[in-house]
């Protein structure tokens, strides 16, 4: 897989979903809108490619300076998913007070 792939790839698989409701029965399967236990594997996914992208001595230095700038950034939105309400709640880290 090359740098570029992993981009495309992972962009393709969450502009998949729609937010289309459909107003009458249809014989169509409904699509699959990515969820958050989807995101959180491929965030994981990507991190590693981008690491190891960045640390290839096959790569020019620009591309390695790249992905390191996209690793950065992917890791400052990974970082964000512990603020989420919902993830918060998936991971059984949020705590009611009653």
């Amino acid at each position: 897989m090359t740098h570029l792939q992993i981009l495309k790839d992972t962009t393709l698989y969450f502009s998949r979903g729609s937010t289309y409701i459909p107003t009458k029965a249809t014989k169509e399967q409904p699509v699959c809108i990515p969820n958050l236990a989807s995101i959180i594997p491929a965030m994981d996914l990507m991190d590693r490619e981008f690491t190891g992208y960045a640390h290839s001595q096959s790569y020019s230095a620009p591309i390695r300076a790249s992905m390191e700038l996209a690793q950065k950034t992917l890791s400052r939105y990974y970082s964000s998913t512990d603020k989420s309400v919902l993830y918060r709640i998936a991971m059984g880290k949020l705590s009611f007070v009653f």
